[in-house]
């Protein structure tokens, strides 16, 4: 796990890569109802969500605009880029 760690703070040292985490002292969150994408396109937006044995894609625009809204409330719990590498490096530590 160190090994994949360390991949993920070479990784977000890229300009395209954005990692951040969302501390585990906040409590619940949005993004504890599980993973999703947002895809923008010429020709309109998706949205998908995994799930268990697969997956839903949405081409609903309120309902893609939520999720929009999910991403950004995210994004302002989030801890930022470095505070991220930052965490990831003092857990790595603790790691033998």
């Amino acid at each position: 796990m160190r090994g994949q760690l360390a991949h993920l703070i070479e990784m977000s040292q890229r300009s395209n890569v954005y990692l951040r985490v969302v501390p585990r002292a906040l409590g619940a969150h949005v993004g504890l109802d599980g993973s999703f994408e947002i895809m923008y396109t010429a020709a309109g937006n998706a949205a998908y969500m995994e799930a268990c044995g697969g997956g839903r894609l949405s081409l609903d625009a309120a309902e893609n605009e939520r999720f929009s809204v999910r991403f950004d409330q995210l994004g302002a719990d989030a801890l930022s880029r470095d505070a991220t590498r930052s965490l990831i490096a003092q857990l790595m530590e603790t790691m033998t």
